[in-house]
This record gives C-alpha cells, structure tokens and sequence, in this order.
C-alpha cells in the first residue's frame, strides 16, 4: 500500500489549511504518479509550455485565426511553348475543417512576341485523394495574362496576382498548389518571376 506523508517546512513559521467546501458529496483528489508542483488559480509562474498538452493552445484558437502559414518563392523561368509549372507550395491542414488562404504574386517580361497570348491557372491535388482546377464558386480561378484580350508586344513588362480563400477541402492530408503558365495562342517567350518577384503563401484559417 502507498502511503501520504505531509511533511512541514523547518524553516517556515506560516500555517497551511486543507479546507472542505460547504458539500453534502463525496470527492476525491486523484494525486497524479509524478513529481512537481500543485498549481492553484492564485498561480502565476509554475505552469509551463511543458505542462501544457500537446497543441493545447492553438486548439483553443477562436475561428479566423491563422494555424499556420507556407511560403515558397520560386526561381525565375522562361517559356515559348506548352505549359510551365511556375509556382507550387504544399500545406497540411491540422483540422479537416480549415480554409485555405492562397495569396500569390508574379512580375513577367515578353520577349519576340508575335500575337502571343498566355494563360495562368491554379490547380489543386490532395495527397492520395483529388485533384483538379482550383475554382471560385462555378468559375475558373484563372486569367489570361494580357487579359482583357489584348497581345503583349516585345519588352512588355505584366504582374499577376492576387488572394483566393478556398473552401475546406476536408483533409488533414498534404494539399499541393501550382500555378501553371500555358501559351494559348501566337508565338513569343515569357519570362516567368522578373527580377524573382515570384512567389506563393497558403494559409491554413480556423473554422
């Protein structure tokens, strides 16, 4: 059998009290098997990050806020023909729930253009699961770079960009983004990320 051994302090001349509440229930206080301190609401300074549950805190975090962020930037890169893969960032949601906040910013420079005309769309793929256009509601999240129908000519300088809070896709498996750059029609070569203004951050958003 173990035992409980209350044993005062030599030093000290104060008295400690063990007060029952006013009950008409019994109660037990369950002593954890560990040694340490006893923390009481008057506590201030004997809790610690190592006393604290694993994620205690953020799984406490009220709806809106940001779980985590990705950032990546890519390197600069040219295209005359097919599709590039300009940018691509990877985010595991914590909590199937969450949103995802994308915020994306690129500069391009054309070069020997001849009616080229190009387009930028987002993909989504979830780790084991789906993949496909990353959407807004029934339409593409895509532009076409020069838009509105207009064809850059040699030395034109263009950004693209912007921010997109997709829905929950309802995993807690690695979603990847990708901006993708495809020449839709004429002839020409565009530099991707001028100057390494090309870059991509996905934030995961508490529901």
């Amino acid at each position: 059998m173990s035992k409980i051994a209350i044993t005062p302090n030599a030093s000290g001349t104060g008295t400690i009290n063990i007060v029952a509440p006013n009950t008409n229930t019994d109660r037990t206080l369950t002593i954890p098997d560990v040694t340490g301190n006893v923390v009481t609401t008057g506590d201030s300074g004997t809790v610690t990050s190592a006393i604290l549950a694993t994620n205690a805190v953020r799984d406490e975090l009220p709806a809106g806020s940001v779980v985590q962020t990705v950032h990546t930037n890519g390197a600069p890169a040219s295209i005359s023909t097919g599709s590039l893969t300009l940018q691509t960032a990877t985010i595991t949601p914590i909590y199937a729930s969450s949103k995802i906040l994308m915020i994306t910013n690129s500069a391009y420079h054309m070069d020997n253009a001849a009616g080229a005309y190009w387009r930028a769309q987002y993909n989504y793929s979830i780790a084991g699961g789906a993949s496909g256009t990353a959407t807004l509601g029934s339409n593409y999240l895509a532009d076409a770079i020069g838009y509105p129908n207009s064809v850059y000519t040699t030395g034109a300088r263009m950004h693209y960009g912007g921010q997109k809070l997709f829905s929950s896709y309802n995993t807690t498996s690695a979603i990847t983004f990708t901006l993708v750059v495809t020449l839709q029609s004429g002839s020409g070569q565009l530099g991707c990320g001028y100057n390494y203004n090309n870059d991509m951050t996905l934030m995961e958003i508490k529901q």
